[in-house]
């Protein structure tokens, strides 16, 4: 990365990895923080095992296993949410609602429901939030301009989204 010095190269971090081989996480305070783009937390216990299998079977939300969710959470300003939890059919949250704080920001990438408690715990405690709806909008108008050529009415989409999910 400091070779190629390019300003749109950066890293990313996958904690389920890491955990997996029992890494030293201290070489991590070194990585300037402009030049990480993306952290993936997922958990795991520490077990004796392949990480294929340990990934299909033993894979955890960040908090459930070794990873100390507490600290990230106490040194980041925000979360994007990218889990299953808070679907219709997987209530609840991804995290202990004591990590919230107010100085947080809560980024939710599922969208059905579009108010999901991981949101309504957040706006309870004064975080800045920002449902799903988004994703699923800007994704169908992405794949509306593969699939055609043509551009998609965003702002008709998003209106449309609205009408399907208020039935």
């Amino acid at each position: 990365m400091e070779r190629a010095n390019h300003p749109r190269l950066g890293l990313i971090l996958d904690s389920f990895h890491t955990l997996v081989r029992s890494d030293d996480w201290s070489a991590l305070r070194d990585l300037p923080g402009n030049r990480i783009f993306f952290v993936q937390v997922g958990d795991a216990p520490r077990m004796n095992v392949d990480p294929l299998t340990l990934r299909r079977h033993h894979s955890r939300l960040p908090g459930d296993g070794d990873f100390d969710l507490a600290a990230a959470m106490a040194g980041a300003d925000g979360l994007i949410q990218c889990t299953p939890t808070g679907m219709g059919k997987r209530p609840g949250l991804p995290l202990k609602a004591a990590l919230l704080q107010s100085r947080h920001w809560i980024a939710e990438i599922v969208y059905f429901p579009p108010e999901t408690e991981l949101l309504r715990v957040a706006r309870a405690k004064g975080c800045r939030t920002l449902d799903g709806s988004g994703m699923a909008v800007f994704q169908a108008v992405g794949a509306f301009r593969l699939f055609t050529g043509l551009d998609a009415d965003a702002a008709r989409m998003d209106a449309q989204f609205w009408q399907l999910v208020a039935k």
